[in-house]
């Protein structure tokens, strides 16, 4: 339950030339803006902002927000569900200046209100420099309103001097999060599909249609037990434009007429490959950029045409291999006519065969960038902690000197996801390996995901690591070991020059609870401290969480908050004041929030009154 506040090119914006994204994973947000923001681009660049859900409150003074773009730009803002508020001078899928503003609100009953017929609202767009970009505004379901004096309405669609179109949909959709498929159970036909391709299919975007055949395909996969655990952790994997490592070696063997795969493979290039290979061979006496861009393109376009032919056709034929020399089982495997994923694994060996000093073989799934897939491995580990465990750790062992720090990162990961205790050791032996220095923060997270209180000691000085996010990484480790030991160093953290730090700090000790408020106490006590207000925020925070507890211990550690708070009414500094005042109104009662209330009309602060204004508001709310 997000608060954003800015003032303009803020949340998901852009400017000349750029990228701006905003992505919130859900819960009742409010945002609020002055001007050029919430999925805006301005001046050839895009903004984007994509809010996955909840009971949204969007306001803006003064417009041009929410999917509106300016001057040869793009705008597009997505809503997922919940019933939304959005308030502004303008905005909400407009285009301003031969751009293109995209908005979709999918779910929920919502409210518009704009300053009426003023401005480019609701799929409105703007004709200049003789032609018009587009402007869509779409709201999918639920029963809205709008202004009066718009075209837009409930239920209705509207189209704008030609080039805008509103559509809100007449339907009652049902959230996807309240639709599930956890009884859905496999057809036959799923059943017989190949591992491979379940495990494709388990990998869809769980969105409208696809949804009920990833559960099935997910389901059918898990059926077919350690096998599944085989595939991802040793089974071949696709083979990536990074992993040709001597392009020019591999070309000279691809178009060798007495190498036999090279003649089956080189055969079956696309034109457009082959056209690409005879331009980088041509490129010698070209700069060193184009070069190098040639040969980006090109390994990409060998490494998309070998793993189509990977799955497609057997590479072995008899005749032309009859004068190579072939290891016994793998001239068992090519003999036995495979398919599926034998037929993927005995290719794969073939071309190990053929290229072993030009590609990089790496085996299993765990070598993947996609979050998606990193989803469906860890609920493939979850079905089977006991055989999983074993086989990571093992895997483990043979990735530990560095050279594949994306299957070692990942693996260490599933082994976080299973809390796998035998893990620990090990992990602490491979911390201070130089070799896995780019991997180092993996390993702090891991630990801190399994839970082991031994190590915490040796990843405590980790507090004062150079790098940002080994330092945010670390305290989310320590924080997870419950190691109350590091809330004084972490304490000290508040100071951070970075504010992404100083963030994590606040919300790991506040999950320390009243232990956390004498090292508070000595830092607001501490002239030198930077941000005091910090330390009272978490202090407010701590009190906030014990709210719902009747234990005598829960009691005195809000009692003993709100005495802190409550000092601090009457702070010198303004920032102090703010926070005192907004900690006070949330775990106060009546009578509290009524002298707070009176306090404040002889508060002339901007910065006090603002926050006053904020937490009565948010009290009034719930």
């Amino acid at each position: 339950n997000d608060f954003y506040d800015a003032e303009v090119m803020a949340l998901g914006s852009s400017y000349w030339y750029s990228i701006g994204m905003l992505i919130d994973g859900g819960g009742n947000d409010s945002y609020n803006l002055a001007q050029y923001g919430m999925g805006v681009g301005i001046h050839l660049s895009l903004g984007a902002m994509y809010e996955m859900g909840g009971d949204d409150q969007y306001h803006s003074r003064h417009g041009v927000v929410g999917a509106t773009a300016h001057d040869l730009s793009v705008g597009l803002m997505v809503d997922s569900e919940g019933d939304d508020f959005y308030i502004v001078g303008d905005g909400w899928g407009g285009s301003l200046t031969n751009s293109y503003g995209l908005f979709i609100d999918k779910l929920g009953n919502d409210l518009y209100a704009t300053r009426g017929g003023a401005g480019y609202s609701f799929g409105k767009a703007r004709w200049a420099r003789g032609f018009a970009g587009a402007a869509i505004f779409l709201d999918l379901e639920g029963k809205d309103t709008y202004p009066k004096n718009v075209a837009a309405k409930d239920s209705s669609i509207w189209i704008s001097s030609g080039w805008g179109i509103g559509m809100d949909l007449p339907r009652e959709v049902k959230s996807e999060k309240e639709e599930t498929f956890t009884d859905v159970e496999p057809t036959a036909e799923d059943s017989a599909k190949s591992l491979s391709e379940l495990y494709r299919l388990a990998n869809q975007w769980e969105v409208g249609s696809a949804r009920e055949e990833v559960a099935r395909s997910r389901k059918a996969m898990l059926a077919k037990g350690t096998l599944v655990l085989e595939f991802i952790i040793n089974g071949p994997h696709t083979i990536e434009k990074d992993d040709i490592s001597n392009l020019d070696s591999f070309l000279e063997k691809l178009q060798d007429e007495e190498n036999p795969l090279s003649i089956h493979l080189y055969g079956e290039l696309l034109g457009a490959t082959d056209h690409l290979i005879n331009e980088y061979e041509q490129s010698t006496e070209e700069a060193d950029s184009i070069r190098d861009a040639l040969s980006d393109t090109l390994r990409q376009a060998l490494v998309d045409e070998l793993n189509q032919m990977l799955n497609t056709d057997s590479f072995y034929n008899a005749k032309l291999f009859r004068d190579v020399e072939i290891e016994e089982d793998l001239l068992k495997e090519v003999k036995a006519d495979p398919e599926g994923i034998e037929l993927f694994r005995t290719n794969w060996h073939l071309l190990e065969q053929a290229y072993p000093s030009e590609i990089i073989f790496r085996n299993g799934r765990l070598r993947t960038r996609a979050s998606l897939e990193n989803r469906v491995l860890d609920q493939i580990v979850k079905a089977m902690p006991d055989s999983a465990g074993p086989m990571l750790i093992e895997k483990l062992a043979e990735t530990s000197n560095g050279d594949d720090l994306r299957y070692f990162s990942n693996n260490i990961s599933l082994l976080g996801t299973l809390k796998w205790k035998p893990a620990v050791e090990p992990l602490l032996e491979l911390l201070e390996d130089k070799n896995l220095e780019k991997a180092r923060n993996s390993i702090i997270g891991t630990l801190g995901s399994i839970g082991e209180i031994e190590a915490a000691k040796p990843i405590h000085k980790y507090l004062n690591a150079d790098t940002e996010k080994r330092r945010i990484t670390t305290m989310g480790a320590l924080g997870a070991l419950k190691d109350s030991t590091a809330i004084e160093s972490m304490t000290e953290l508040l100071n951070d020059k970075f504010f992404t730090v100083r963030s994590r700090a606040m919300m790991t000790i506040s999950g320390f609870g009243a232990l956390a408020i004498p090292h508070l106490l000595d830092y607001i006590g501490n002239e030198d401290s930077d941000h005091p207000e910090s330390a009272l925020y978490i202090i407010g925070r701590i009190a906030r969480n014990l709210e719902k507890k009747e234990d005598v211990a829960s009691k005195k550690t809000i009692y003993e908050a709100s005495t802190i708070l409550n000092g601090h009414l009457s702070n010198q500094r303004e920032h102090m004041r703010a926070e005192a005042v907004v900690g006070l109104y949330r775990i106060g009662g009546e009578e509290t929030r009524r002298l707070i209330d009176a306090r404040m009309e002889n508060e002339f602060n901007p910065v006090v009154l603002a926050a006053h204004e904020r937490v009565t508001k948010e009290m009034a709310g719930k």
